[in-house]
C-alpha cells in the first residue's frame, strides 16, 4: 500500500503544472476571506490571480508585487486559497525588509507561530506536532538584479492524522513571512510532493519546463512593416507609437526566447518576381500584394528587419502563400517534428496575418498565445477589437512583460 501511495504521489508531481488566469471580480470573496485573517502589506499592488491545483485541490493563487522590484524572484506577496472551502493554504511575504538577518530566539518564534496557527485554524494548530525550529533563508533579486537573502525562523510541524506537514516562518520583527499547510512529503526520496506555487524559484523552473514544448513565432518581421521606409508601414500604419512599441517588445521577446532556448520561428512572406504563386488574384491579399509590389523575393522590403534577423540555427518558414503562416508552408511539419505544442505569436498585422495564423493554429491543435504588445494593427481600434473580441475564441493573450517574467 505504501508503494502504491508513493507511485500516486509521484504521478501527481510529474503532471504538467498549469495556471489559468481569472478575472479579479470573480474572486473578490476569496480576497475578503483572506483579509479577514491576514493583512496584505502596504506597497504591494495587485498583479494577477490564477486558478491552480495544489496536490489535487483546486485553489486560487493571488500575487501582489512591488512596482520597483516586480517579476519572478522579485518582491512579492502571494497567497493560496482553496476554491471549495475558502481555506488559506498558504502565503508568503518576500519583502526585502526581511534582509535584516537578526533572528528571534526559538522560544520567541514558537510562541508567535503557535498563536498564529490558532488564529488561522485552531483545529489544525491542535493537531500539529512541532519537529524543529531553525533559521530558514530565501533569496530574492532587487534594485536591478542584486541578490538579497531574506531570513526567518522556521517552525516546522507534522500532522499524523493527515500524514502531512505545515510550517510558519517568523521574521525578525515577529511578523509572519511564510505559512504553508497540507504539504505532502515523500520521505523515502526526501522531497516535497505538493506543488510550490508560492515559491518563485519553482515557478521559474516549471516555466522553463512548460516552455520546452513552445516556440516563438515572428510573423512578417520584415522591412515592409518594421522599417520606416517599408511600403506597408508608410501606407497603412496610422499609429506610429503602437508600431514602435511593438518593435521594442518583439526585440525583448526574442532576446528572452534565445536565452531560454525556446525555438524561434520566422514566418516570412515572400514571392517570386511577378507573383506567380498568387495566380493573378482577383481579390483580397492575392490582388493587393502584387498591386502594392510588396514582399518580392530579394527586395529590401522582404528582408528581415535589422534588429530581429534570424540566427543560423533558427527556422525560417518557406513555401507560404497566404495570410496564415501555415498556408502552403512547411510550418506545421517543423512544429510537429520538433514536438512543439505551444505557440507564442508576435508580428504583423494583428488583424490580418497574425489573426489568420492564430485561427489555423488553434484549429489544427496548437495552444496559442498572442503577445499583445508585440503585435500591431493599422490603428488602435483594430488592435483593441482583435484582442478583446477575437483572440479569446482561439487562444489567449498576454503582454511581453508577462511572457518574460511569469
Amino acid at each position: 500500500m505504501r508503494n502504491l501511495l508513493l507511485i500516486l504521489m509521484t504521478v501527481i508531481t510529474m503532471s504538467v503544472t498549469t495556471a489559468q488566469e481569472i478575472p479579479f471580480e470573480e474572486v473578490k470573496p476569496y480576497l475578503e476571506a483572506f483579509q479577514s485573517q491576514v493583512k496584505i502589506p502596504e506597497n504591494f499592488h495587485f498583479h494577477k490571480v490564477t486558478k491552480v491545483t495544489s496536490h489535487g485541490v483546486e485553489a486560487y493563487l493571488f500575487r501582489y508585487q512591488k512596482d520597483e522590484n516586480k517579476g519572478l524572484s522579485g518582491e512579492h506577496f502571494s497567497f493560496l486559497m482553496s476554491v471549495a472551502e475558502k481555506k488559506i493554504l498558504g502565503f508568503t511575504n518576500m519583502s526585502k525588509k526581511y534582509s535584516n538577518l537578526k533572528m528571534l530566539t526559538r522560544k520567541e518564534s514558537e510562541k508567535i507561530a503557535k498563536n498564529f496557527l490558532v488564529k488561522v485554524d485552531n483545529s489544525l494548530a491542535n493537531d500539529l506536532k512541532n519537529l524543529w525550529i531553525e533559521r530558514h533563508d530565501e533569496q530574492i533579486f532587487i534594485d536591478g538584479g542584486k541578490a538579497t537573502t531574506i531570513a526567518g525562523m522556521k517552525y516546522k510541524c507534522y500532522r499524523l492524522s493527515k500524514d502531512d506537514y505545515a510550517w510558519v516562518i517568523v521574521g525578525f520583527d515577529g511578523s509572519i513571512i511564510t505559512f504553508e499547510r497540507d504539504i505532502k512529503w515523500n520521505t523515502e526520496e526526501q522531497r516535497r510532493v505538493t506543488e510550490k506555487w508560492l515559491h518563485d524559484n519553482w515557478l521559474l523552473e516549471n516555466k522553463v519546463k512548460n516552455k520546452s514544448k513552445s516556440a516563438l513565432l515572428l510573423i512578417e518581421t520584415q522591412n515592409e512593416w518594421m522599417h520606416r521606409d517599408g511600403k506597408l508601414r508608410k501606407a497603412l500604419v496610422e499609429n506610429e507609437e503602437m508600431m514602435l512599441n511593438s518593435i521594442h517588445n518583439i526585440e525583448k521577446s526574442l532576446v528572452y526566447a534565445r536565452k531560454q532556448n525556446i525555438p524561434v520561428v520566422y514566418v516570412r512572406l515572400q514571392f517570386e518576381k511577378g507573383y506567380p504563386e498568387l495566380a493573378n488574384g482577383k481579390s483580397g491579399l492575392r490582388k493587393a500584394i502584387p498591386n502594392a509590389g510588396t514582399f518580392q523575393k530579394n527586395s529590401f522590403g522582404s528582408e528581415f528587419y535589422k534588429s530581429v534577423k534570424p540566427l543560423e540555427n533558427e527556422f525560417i518558414v518557406s513555401g507560404r502563400m497566404g495570410a496564415s503562416g501555415f498556408a502552403g508552408s512547411n510550418l506545421d511539419a517543423y512544429l510537429r517534428n520538433n514536438k512543439i505544442e505551444n505557440l507564442y505569436l508576435t508580428g504583423y498585422a494583428s488583424h490580418v496575418c497574425v489573426e489568420s495564423t492564430l485561427r489555423e493554429a488553434h484549429d489544427i491543435g496548437y495552444n496559442t498565445y498572442i503577445i499583445s504588445d508585440a503585435t500591431a494593427a493599422f490603428n488602435k481600434e483594430q488592435q483593441t477589437y482583435f484582442l478583446n473580441e477575437i483572440v479569446h475564441h482561439f487562444g489567449e493573450h498576454l503582454t511581453t512583460e508577462e511572457f518574460v517574467n511569469e
